[in-house]
């Protein structure tokens, strides 16, 4: 998950020094292909595809331990669980023959984002797998464009903003 913000303002006396009382600020958030609900991945994958008991998986590596044994982990480590009012606006792009994240996972969080009453841009590609493998070249490249075009309105309409 790619996010996209605005830096800290550079002190006055020195141009490569960041303010150090401002934080910077997300203003945006691009997914290609990501887990977003690491507690449905097993009912999001085709039957016997993904044990969640598995403690060599990648999920496992990222949370310490099989996600059947570490349920909060889980919880907090998927972007779903933290959606709120505030969040930034959103670019999911997902190919529906994903053999190893679902296109459900995205789908799953532009219903969060939804429902907590944002318009997150959600592209279902057809045929394309993870890593955009079997896409054609035009559709890659679509990709490309829809996340730098993304970025650059997030981190424009940031600068405008007061």
């Amino acid at each position: 998950m790619g996010r996209i913000g605005r830096r800290p303002p550079r002190r006055p006396d020195r141009a490569d020094a960041p303010v150090r009382t401002s934080t910077a600020t997300v203003t945006g958030c691009v997914t290609w292909y990501a887990a977003t609900d690491l507690p449905k991945l097993a009912e999001d994958r085709p039957k016997g595809a993904y044990d969640p008991k598995d403690r060599d998986s990648f999920e496992a590596l990222l949370l310490g331990g099989a996600p059947a044994e570490r349920a909060e982990a889980a919880r907090d480590a998927s972007p779903v669980t933290h959606v709120g009012p505030k969040a930034p606006p959103f670019l999911l792009l997902h190919g529906v023959a994903d053999t190893l994240i679902p296109a459900r996972q995205s789908v799953r969080l532009a219903q969060a984002l939804r429902a907590a009453g944002h318009h997150p841009d959600l592209r279902l590609l057809a045929g394309g797998d993870h890593l955009w493998v079997s896409l054609c070249e035009q559709d890659v490249e679509d990709c490309y464009v829809r996340t730098v075009d993304f970025a650059r309105r997030c981190t424009r309409d940031a600068e405008e903003a007061p």
